[in-house]
């Protein structure tokens, strides 16, 4: 006879896939990193000198599809998870699904937690069970790394949403070729009155004083999240990681718990 799976068996293969996809993604952006060329110039504009900076290529369709498989994997580890639960108490797995919050479509607004979509979830599960879950606050205003999860998973398709790049000085500085260092705005808004030569320009800093220096310093460039609420401008590596390490130790309570 085949040797029995040890409990939440197929979730914990689930957090793996995530961690291969992962080792995946860290070779593509550090390629993407390493290998695109960089633009800064510096404009006038509103009485300061603005710092233009800018990149040659756009982060392929496969980086951002693997930022989305990322999160479907992390989402499935834990929708088998209850799934498990479930059939732990006894009760068919239909319908059931970690119990995900979510924001009102029409006003954006957070929707009450838990609701009625809940309910098929909660009266398949043992009141300790449910309660757990309900622990793990998966909603907005709640553990938002954990229900960013799903946001990801959600986008897995649109994945240009999930992926954009910025700029910044490395060490939160640039030297000038005239050894002039003065008072600088980081990331300030765009100056209407300067032209972007191309889509990927973006405002690093500006600066105050009565130099017209061009600029010379290391750019970093960093892959990180779209418009993605809650997600947005924080780097995609650092996030995911965290990501599945704590789906990892969900996973782990819910098995030390109940199995």
């Amino acid at each position: 006879m085949p040797t029995p799976k040890p409990p939440l068996y197929a979730s914990f293969e689930k957090v793996k896939g995530a961690e291969r996809k992962i080792t995946e993604l860290t070779t593509i952006i550090n390629g993407f990193v390493q290998n695109t060329k960089r633009t800064v110039r510096v404009e006038p504009a509103e009485g300061l000198f603005y710092v233009i900076a800018g990149y040659a290529s756009e982060p392929s369709a496969e980086l951002g599809l693997k930022v989305g498989e990322i999160g479907s994997e992390l989402r499935d580890a834990l929708d088998k998870m209850t799934v498990s639960l479930a059939i732990k108490n006894e009760r068919g797995p239909s319908g059931v699904g970690f119990p995900w919050g979510g924001l009102d479509k029409t006003t954006g607004k957070r929707q009450p937690y838990p609701d009625v979509r809940h309910r098929n979830i909660e009266q398949k599960l043992s009141p300790d069970m449910w309660s757990l879950l309900l622990a793990q606050k998966p909603h907005p205003g709640g553990n938002e790394a954990l229900w960013a999860i799903n946001q990801i998973a959600n986008n897995h398709k649109h994945w240009e949403h999930l992926v954009d790049v910025r700029i910044t000085p490395r060490g939160k500085r640039m030297s000038f070729d005239d050894g002039y260092i003065g008072k600088m705005i980081f990331s300030p808004n765009w100056p209407d009155s300067i032209v972007r030569q191309n889509e990927t320009e973006q405002a690093i800093f500006a600066y105050s004083g009565n130099t017209t220096a061009s600029t010379y310093g290391e750019l970093s460039v960093h892959v990180v999240f779209g418009e993605l609420y809650p997600l947005t401008g924080k780097q995609i590596l650092p996030t995911l990681n965290e990501q599945i390490r704590l789906t990892e130790s969900i996973v782990k309570l819910f098995r030390e718990t109940f199995f």
